[in-house]
């Protein structure tokens, strides 16, 4: 009997195949706001007025190996969502402590229409959904007491603000959590909490200063 691990990943390619088939061959050109970040990665800066740079990067690094086609746009949504649903495996797996658990959890995400539109789609909500899901993964083992997962924390929420402001988010969520649960407060008198938003902060510095040289204008 194969592991629920290796079954995932083999549905993963294949599902990871289909779209990008679908991408390269179907009828729907890029969307408003896919052809929005296409023109930023034509134009590559530390920031841009309503993102973060990330979504430009990955389209740049693509095009540059698929050329300027609506594979190689979009190529960076089918990864990143193959990448999420396989985090969310690994967050299923930690929680509940059983590979099956896992494994249903990513095969329910990808019926999601939203999440199946987004799979195809190169948008900044694929790269928050992948990094917002890589970091609870990360917080859940700095909580249960692996230290310095809390840094690994830090720099996947500071690698999600690149990509989407919204993941910072996660700071405020974790810390009502971390206030709710009586045994999870020491935390707070610990630096490694402190440390993980340093790390965020020093990811975020690019963005920053982008916007002290642009006039606030994001803000």
């Amino acid at each position: 009997m194969k592991s629920y691990r290796s079954r995932l990943i083999a549905v993963l390619v294949c599902l990871a195949v289909l779209r990008a088939l679908y991408v390269a061959y179907g009828p729907f050109d890029l969307s408003p706001d896919e052809a929005h970040y296409w023109e930023w990665s034509r134009r590559l800066d530390l920031s841009y007025y309503s993102k973060g740079p990330m979504v430009a990067y990955v389209i740049a690094f693509f095009t540059s190996i698929f050329g300027v086609t609506d594979l190689g746009v979009r190529i960076g949504a089918v990864i990143f969502s193959a990448l999420s649903s396989y985090m969310i495996f690994l967050l299923g797996k930690e929680l509940f402590e059983s590979e099956r658990v896992g494994f249903y959890s990513a095969l329910l995400v990808n019926v999601v229409p939203l999440y199946a539109i987004g799979a195809i789609l190169m948008t900044t909500d694929g790269l928050l959904v992948f990094f917002w899901a890589a970091s609870v993964y990360s917080l859940k083992k700095a909580i249960d007491g692996e230290r310095n997962w809390w840094y690994a924390t830090g720099a996947l929420i500071g690698l999600g603000f690149l990509g989407k402001y919204t993941a910072v988010l996660l700071y405020p969520v974790a810390a009502l959590y971390l206030l709710s649960v009586k045994e999870q407060r020491r935390w707070f008198k610990r630096f490694e909490p402190y440390g993980a938003g340093i790390i965020s902060l020093v990811f975020a510095t690019p963005v920053i200063y982008w916007n002290i040289s642009h006039g606030q204008v994001t803000i």
